[in-house]
């Protein structure tokens, strides 16, 4: 019998609005396929929110693979530690199923075996 395949998860990343494309960066050079970015807003309270400027931020929704789930989070926290007004956080969420083997193929990035 085969190997069995490996599991997919989404990965949420909540950052500083403008510095979506610096997660980006990151995640493609870890081969990850496959990333949205969306506006976010801040759940603050009109009190707090009169503190700070504005609550944007930018959430990343990424497809990674469950085997390499703590290696990326890693990556991601280096980089939440590294850049100046950069606070993030991030969490997974398993997919139970997705249809189509080329989809599921490019989400796992396929090719990492191939040279």
């Amino acid at each position: 019998m085969g190997k069995e395949p490996e599991k997919l998860k989404l990965l949420f990343t909540i950052v500083s609005h403008g510095k979506a494309n610096i997660i980006v960066d990151t995640l493609e050079d870890l081969n990850v396929n496959a990333q949205f970015v969306l506006p976010g807003s801040g759940l603050k309270g009109k009190e707090i929110k009169s503190l700070f400027e504005y609550s944007e931020k930018d959430v990343i929704i990424s497809f990674i693979s469950s085997e390499r789930e703590k290696e990326i989070m890693e990556k991601l926290e280096e980089k939440f530690e590294k850049i100046k007004n950069c606070y993030g956080m991030s969490w997974t969420v398993s997919l139970s199923s997705i249809i189509g083997v080329s989809m599921y193929q490019f989400l796992i990035d396929y090719r990492k075996g191939e040279k």
